[in-house]
C-alpha cells in the first residue's frame, strides 16, 4: 500500500482524504451553517469543536501547506492544513461532469 502525502500527490488527478477542522458545531455535532462567524463570537446553542470527515482535494497551496477540500458529508468546502489530513488516496468520481482535480 502506498502512503500518499499532500506533497506526493500528482496534479491533474482526483484525490480524496480524511481531514479534521475546528469549527462551530450544532447541537447534533454537525458543522453549523455560519458564514464569517468568528470563533470568539459564539452563536446560540453552538459549540466549537473538531469536525472529522472525508472529501475530495480541490486545490493544493504548497507554499502555505494548505488544501482546499470539498467535504462529502456536509458539502462544505474547507481550507485544511497538511497536518490535519490523513488517508490520502486516489478518488473515483461517480459524476461524469465532475471537474474535481488537484493542482
Amino acid at each position: 500500500m502506498t502512503n500518499y502525502t499532500p506533497d506526493t500527490i500528482e496534479p491533474g488527478q482526483a484525490w480524496a482524504c480524511k481531514f479534521r477542522v475546528r469549527c462551530w458545531l450544532t447541537p447534533e455535532l454537525t458543522p453549523a451553517n455560519v458564514i464569517e462567524q468568528r470563533l470568539d463570537q459564539q452563536p446560540p446553542d453552538y459549540t466549537v469543536g473538531d469536525w472529522e470527515s472525508w472529501g475530495v482535494i480541490m486545490r493544493r497551496d504548497e507554499p502555505n501547506q494548505l488544501l482546499e477540500i470539498e467535504d462529502q458529508q456536509c458539502e462544505n468546502v474547507w481550507i485544511v492544513a497538511y497536518s490535519d489530513v490523513w488517508d490520502i488516496d486516489r478518488a473515483e468520481l461517480a459524476d461524469d461532469n465532475s471537474t474535481h482535480k488537484t493542482t
